[in-house]
């Protein structure tokens, strides 16, 4: 396979990763809202989560945890905390083996150095990371605000946000063009 071919497919990886991550929170968080409140003198109780065997005496260990009202509101679809940080880590990782790997491999093909080896996406993309990284993920005029192809992902001052249907646009601007990669003079 070559390097675009294989782009292609972690991209796909790591995108179909972001889309059944983001599905799985929201039924999650549906089947959590369907639960009855147990205790009305507690309506907002403590929800936790643990590593061990619980059927076997003090093997659990308990981690920190978030109020109901706080976890409804990190898993919200649009601006919850959980869905804003699977966004950066996607962001993260695909920029990361684009520049460690992948751009290497095309290099090699193209017959260039690495630093010759351009594409527009991953450009605005590397902007989004060093927002995302640098500036707790607020978009600032300085990088995000640089970005050609992916300026609607952000307002500047706001949160990045990174949902299905942009890593959805993401993929299919890397792949319908194959002209996406190309050497640079």
């Amino acid at each position: 396979m070559n390097a675009l071919a294989d782009f292609l497919d972690f991209l796909a990886e790591a995108s179909g990763t972001h889309a059944f991550s983001l599905t799985a929170l929201q039924l999650q968080r549906q089947q959590f809202e369907s639960f009855p409140i147990i205790n009305p003198e507690n309506p907002d109780p403590m929800i936790g989560w643990g590593e061990g065997d619980p059927n076997i005496s003090g093997e659990i260990k308990s981690r920190p945890g978030w109020r109901r009202s706080r976890y409804l509101r990190n898993t919200e679809r649009d601006g919850g905390v959980c869905s804003r940080y699977l966004g950066w880590a996607w962001i993260t990782l695909v920029f990361d083996r684009w520049e460690d790997d992948f751009r290497h491999r095309f290099a090699k093909e193209m017959n260039c150095s690495h630093g010759q080896v351009m594409c527009d996406a991953m450009g605005d993309l590397r902007h989004l990371r060093h927002d995302v990284t640098h500036s707790r993920g607020i978009a600032t005029r300085d990088e995000s605000g640089k970005c050609v192809l992916l300026k609607d992902w952000f307002a500047t001052g706001s949160y990045i946000e990174v949902d299905i249907s942009r890593v959805s646009y993401f993929y299919d601007l890397i792949s319908s063009n194959e002209n996406s990669v190309y050497k640079r003079g």
